[in-house]
């Protein structure tokens, strides 16, 4: 039995959607559906006996957008019950200045703004992946990213692992050349693989009901 892991890099993905008014409404996105139909389209690249075990999403609440924060929290709320489990990481808010010149007088003015920068999810999925393949308890990782900054962490762990395969989904409308270089495998994921990975429109826990929210229409 090959023992798969997957390892989501919530917003990269989330902004491949987002960039694009056209997949605003696949954002109500049930990954471990995603898993499987990706690899079923490609089952060919894996053995003919395999089973998806843990699914880690990595992302961090935008403090700042308390709307954003409410309808993040409940996703994550639907996600368990696809048995996902939440690897938090943070935001830190960053101030800086810049020197711009004026075209007409060519003197120099200061331009403060602040922005928020998020921090440890590259950390954490590398994490993740060393721990569950030193404790020997997959076969294959399936890291769903787009994300250049994780190529150093990936190879390692292949030179640390090779017995380990590592492979790679990439967002829609992203490239990820760099990631290619270091995995055993890499799909791109279609439209219609998101059409298909949904969540029903209202999702039911316990005495929880849960809707898809009207912008992810």
């Amino acid at each position: 039995m090959e023992r798969i892991y997957g390892f989501i890099d919530g917003f990269n993905f989330y902004y491949a959607l987002d960039e694009n008014h056209r997949y605003h409404k696949y954002k109500w996105l049930n990954y471990r559906k995603l898993l499987e139909v990706i690899i079923e389209r490609h089952k060919f690249q894996f053995s003919k006996n395999y089973q998806i075990n843990k699914i880690f999403y990595f992302s961090a609440y935008p403090f700042w957008k308390p709307d954003k924060v409410r309808r993040h929290k409940m996703y994550v709320e639907v996600l368990k019950i696809a048995n996902i489990e939440f690897i938090p990481g943070k935001f830190k808010r960053r101030d800086k200045k810049i020197k711009v010149k004026c075209n007409r007088c060519e003197y120099y003015f200061s331009y403060h703004y602040i922005y928020h920068e998020e921090k440890q999810t590259d950390v954490n999925i590398a994490v993740k992946l060393f721990e569950y393949a030193y404790k020997n308890e997959f076969d294959t990782a399936i890291l769903i990213s787009g994300d250049a900054d994780l190529t150093s962490a990936l190879r390692t762990i292949k030179q640390l692992f090779p017995q380990k395969k590592i492979g790679l989904i990439i967002p829609i409308g992203r490239r990820a050349e760099e990631l290619k270089t270091v995995v055993d495998f890499s799909f791109k994921v279609k439209e219609t693989d998101l059409t298909l990975s949904q969540f029903p429109d209202t999702v039911r826990i316990g005495n929880q009901v849960f809707r898809r929210p009207s912008n992810y229409q």
